[in-house]
C-alpha cells in the first residue's frame, strides 16, 4: 500500500480547539504502518507577513517537518489566505498540483481538508485516475465534499479525526526549540525528487498549455479589449515560445495536455460564452469550477492541470499572473525538470495591474510579456469589425478576396497597434 498525505496547514495553524496532531502517526493515519509499502507525506502552510503569526505557525511547521513531512509554503494573499480571514481561505493551487501529482505514484491519497474547493480538485483526480481512493481527514465536510463521499462511495471515505483523536493527537510538552534541534534541514531529501515524470519517450516534444480564464479576462479589459479577450483560440492552441527546446518538432497539441478553466457564473456576456466556445471548438479542454460562498473554486483545478501537464510534457506554457501559483512551478520544476513558460501583461499601474510581481520575476519559469506575442495570437471579435470587412461581405471572385483579405489584415493590425500603445501607455 502506497500512501500519499496533504495536510491544508488552515485547518491546523491559529485556529482549531486547541489539540495538537501528532505528526509522526500522521504520516498514514488513519492506516497501519506495518502494511505501507511508501509514504508521501506534505504539509501545505500559508508563510504570513506578519512575525508574529510567523513564529505562532513555527511550531507546527517544524513538527511536521521532524517528523518527515515536506512542507511547502504559499504566499499570504489578501482575500484568500491572510490574516483578515483567520487563514482560513487559503489558496488550493498548491493542493491541486500536490494531488495530481501524487496521484501517479499512490494507491491511497489521504486529505486533511474538507472544503468546497478541495472537493472540486479531488473530483477532477479521480475522474482522471480511475483506480485512485481517497481518504478525507475532517470534523466539517461541505456540502460538495460530502457529496464527492456519495458519487465515489466505492473509492472515498470519511474520517473525523474529533472522534478518534486519542489516536492522532499530540500529549506531550515539546518546546519549539527542542523540535527545531531535531530538524536537520541540510540533511533533509526532498520527496519531490522521488515524484518523477512519465517516462514515454515523446514527452521532450509535447507542449502543455493552460489558461486561467479569470486573470486572462482582466488582462483584456486592462489592456483596451473591451470584448474580454485577445487570442485567437485556435493559434494559440498551437502556440509554442521561441525558446521551446524539445528533442525535435514539437508533437501536434491535443485536448490532454492543453485545458482552458473558467469560473462558472450566472450572468455573462454574449462575447464571453462566444469565446469560451471557440476554444472547446478549437479542440481545448475547457473546464467550468463553479463559484461558491468562498469564491472560485478555479485555482486547484489550474494546479491539477499543471501537474498533469508538467507529468506528460517536457515544457508547460501558463497564461496567468496570479501569484498563487509562481509556488506550483517550483515544485513541479523539482519533481519533473519542466521548463515553464509564463504568458502574462507586463506589470501596469493600478487599477490596470493584473500581473504579480512574484510572476514576472520568477526563478521557475521565462516570463513572456503579452505584447510580444500578440502579433501572431491577436483576435478581433466579429463586432469589431467594419461591415464592409464582416465575413458576411467577402466577395466571390478571386481578385476581390484578396483584396477583401488584405484589407482585412490592415484593419487587424491597426487594431493590434491600438492595443500595444495601451499596454505601453499603462505600464509601470
Amino acid at each position: 500500500m502506497r500512501l500519499g498525505v496533504i495536510v491544508e496547514g488552515d485547518q491546523f495553524v491559529y485556529k482549531t480547539d486547541k489539540w495538537k496532531l501528532d505528526w509522526e502517526k500522521a504520516v498514514c493515519w488513519p492506516y497501519d504502518m506495518d502494511k505501507v509499502e511508501s509514504t508521501y507525506p506534505f504539509f501545505i502552510n500559508t508563510s504570513s507577513m506578519d512575525k508574529a503569526y510567523r513564529k505562532k505557525a513555527i511550531g507546527f511547521e517544524l513538527a511536521a517537518m521532524s517528523a518527515g513531512f515536506e512542507l511547502l509554503h504559499r504566499r499570504e494573499k489578501l482575500y484568500e489566505s491572510s490574516r483578515e480571514s483567520h487563514f482560513t481561505g487559503g489558496s488550493t493551487a498548491i493542493m491541486g498540483a500536490l494531488a495530481e501529482l501524487l496521484a501517479n505514484h499512490v494507491d491511497i491519497l489521504i486529505v486533511h481538508a474538507g472544503g468546497g474547493d478541495a472537493a472540486m480538485l479531488l473530483r477532477n483526480v479521480m475522474e482522471h485516475h480511475l483506480e485512485l481512493r481517497v481518504t478525507i481527514v475532517t470534523s466539517k465536510p461541505s456540502a460538495e465534499m460530502s457529496l464527492l463521499l456519495q458519487d465515489f462511495s466505492e473509492r472515498a471515505s470519511l474520517v473525523d479525526p474529533n472522534t478518534r483523536r486519542d489516536e492522532v493527537e499530540f500529549t506531550g510538552k515539546n518546546s519549539v526549540k527542542a523540535v527545531a534541534d531535531k530538524v536537520d534541514l541540510d540533511g533533509m531529501s526532498s520527496i519531490l525528487s522521488l515524484l518523477t515524470s512519465s517516462d514515454d519517450t515523446l514527452r521532450p516534444r509535447r507542449m502543455g498549455r493552460v489558461g486561467d480564464f479569470a486573470n486572462t479576462y482582466g488582462w483584456a479589459l486592462s489592456c483596451g479589449s473591451d470584448w474580454g479577450g485577445l487570442f485567437t483560440a485556435k493559434n494559440l492552441y498551437r502556440y509554442v515560445p521561441r525558446t521551446y527546446s524539445g528533442g525535435g518538432p514539437p508533437i501536434a497539441p491535443a485536448p490532454e495536455s492543453n485545458f482552458w478553466i473558467v469560473p462558472t457564473l450566472d450572468n455573462v456576456s454574449e462575447d464571453r460564452n462566444a469565446g469560451i466556445e471557440a476554444f472547446r471548438e478549437s479542440g481545448w479542454t475547457v473546464y467550468t469550477p463553479p463559484v461558491l460562498a468562498e469564491g472560485a473554486l478555479d485555482d486547484g483545478i489550474i494546479g491539477v492541470c499543471l501537474a498533469r501537464c508538467s507529468h506528460i510534457c517536457e515544457n508547460v506554457l501558463l497564461l496567468s499572473g496570479d501569484k498563487d501559483f509562481v509556488p506550483v512551478l517550483r515544485l513541479l520544476k523539482q519533481a519533473h525538470g519542466t521548463k515553464f513558460h509564463l504568458i502574462a501583461p507586463p506589470r501596469m499601474v493600478d487599477p490596470y495591474n493584473c500581473t504579480s510581481k512574484a510572476v514576472v520575476k520568477s526563478k521557475n519559469a521565462e516570463f513572456i510579456p503579452i505584447q510580444d506575442i500578440l502579433d501572431e495570437l491577436y483576435y478581433v471579435p466579429v463586432r469589431r469589425w467594419p461591415t464592409h470587412l464582416s465575413s458576411g461581405n467577402k466577395p466571390r471572385n478571386n481578385n476581390g478576396k484578396k483584396q477583401f483579405m488584405r484589407n482585412r489584415e490592415e484593419f487587424r493590425k491597426k487594431e493590434l497597434e491600438r492595443i500595444k500603445r495601451i499596454i505601453k501607455h499603462r505600464m509601470v
